[in-house]
């Protein structure tokens, strides 16, 4: 199966729309990484999003793609945010 990539300024949409107020990517940075240090404390390895978009860039730059620097969520890394953020932000 393979993971669907969602971008954050999607996450910044669709959590603006759930709660009725503007929402950017800054804003979501910041959850993310509250999230990613709760993940830490929980004993689960963090998620270096800095690091897959290096590696994202270079496969595309490999393949000779247009370049997207954008962070990203796997769709089931979304689900996950989704339960610490209090809303569904998987549609």
């Amino acid at each position: 199966m393979r993971l669907e990539r969602i971008y954050f300024s999607m996450v910044a949409l669709r959590l603006s729309a759930a709660i009725h107020h503007p929402v950017d990517r800054k804003q979501i940075n910041m959850l993310v990484n509250c999230w990613n240090k709760k993940r830490e404390r929980h004993d689960q390895n963090p998620i270096h999003f800095r690091q897959r978009v290096k590696d994202e860039i270079a496969w595309q730059r490999k393949h000779h793609l247009p370049i997207n620097k954008e962070r990203f969520f796997f769709s089931d890394e979304l689900e996950l945010f989704s339960r610490y953020v209090g809303y569904d932000l998987t549609k």
